[in-house]
């Protein structure tokens, strides 16, 4: 009896110690199972395209455009509206250039970001390249405006000091002149230089998917910026979204100031089978919600960054909603 008792308790406690391990790992186990299931059903149901269609609708878009969104915490591609591969074309984004411009100016120098400028606006009496897109100007303007509301007037002096070719080692070095020929000094003037790193003339074209990923480095590599760099371009792209070139749109969406997305927009020159109209114009459009969800669009031939700002900031607006949901 006693021999039975004692195997008794011996078993008793082998169960007490492996069973609850048992059963919170089968637990577990069942739990992540049911979890990957839900993000996989999730990601799955991820499909923006009737949106986006009603959209379309709304704004009565008959343009080429292109969509890309962008969980970047886990770099993945969660939705792709792209029926023209316009992805993979290289193409005139305009003032998201600038963003790149301002990171290879703090590469060489301390930079002052409290230095003014003053912006004319659109005065006839002014060089093109100083022109800026704002009809009445700017007037003074620091550099976290400057990248809020795109002044390119600002820019046009911001760059000045920056070598080109420092600028184009930025770019590749953030891969988004992948294997492209030497743009240095001896093959473009130095104004042409100066409207390139502005967003101005087509001169460079960049390729949508290569900016996505550029981006999302941006926002989520924190060692490959110095902290000044990133608080500058987070500052800016903030107040992009709140006072700036995407406020309008923000306004009429009834987003609030707090709703919590940086941005920066982008007017390129449209141009068609080769040639440059100077009349129509590209729009682009980024932006990131929460420090996780990248949204790109670019419309060709949109008049202005407008319809494609609205799109993106209806996409995250979108995205938070079922984010809230779930």
């Amino acid at each position: 009896m006693r021999k039975k008792l004692k195997i008794l308790l011996i078993v008793k406690r082998i169960y007490s110690s492996i069973m609850p391990g048992f059963f919170y790992k089968i637990r577990a186990f069942v739990f992540i199972l049911l979890s990957s299931s839900f993000l996989i059903a999730q990601e799955k149901s991820l499909n923006l395209d009737s949106f986006i269609d009603e959209k379309v609708k709304e704004q009565n878009i008959t343009n080429v455009f292109c969509v890309y969104l962008k969980d970047i915490k886990s770099d993945k591609i969660l939705y792709v509206y792209d029926k023209n591969n316009l992805g993979n074309s290289e193409l005139s984004l305009g003032s998201i250039i600038k963003i790149f411009s301002i990171i290879a100016k703090f590469k060489n120098h301390p930079v002052d970001i409290a230095e003014t400028h003053f912006c004319n606006g659109y005065d006839e009496n002014t060089p093109y390249v100083v022109k800026c897109w704002l009809r009445e100007g700017h007037k003074k303007i620091s550099l976290i405006p400057a990248i809020a509301n795109s002044c390119n007037t600002y820019f046009y002096y911001f760059v000045q000091d920056i070598d080109f070719n420092l600028f184009i080692e930025t770019l590749k070095e953030w891969k988004i002149l992948k294997g492209s020929e030497n743009w240095g000094k001896k093959f473009i003037s130095r104004e042409e230089q100066i409207m390139a790193m502005i967003g101005k003339m087509n001169i460079l074209k960049l390729k949508p998917i290569d900016i996505v990923e550029s981006f999302a480095k941006i926002f989520m590599d924190k060692k490959r910026l110095q902290s000044e760099v990133r608080d500058v371009l987070f500052d800016g792209m903030r107040l992009c979204y709140q006072q700036g070139t995407a406020s309008k749109v923000r306004k009429k969406l009834f987003l609030s100031t707090d709703f919590p997305v940086i941005c920066k927009t982008g007017t390129g020159i449209f141009e068609e089978n080769g040639k440059i109209d100077i009349k129509k114009t590209n729009g682009s459009f980024i932006g990131l919600l929460e420090n996780r969800y990248l949204v790109f669009v670019f419309v060709e031939n949109s008049t202005g960054a407008e319809k494609p700002t609205e799109i993106g900031l209806s996409i995250l607006r979108e995205v938070n909603s079922m984010g809230k949901e779930d």
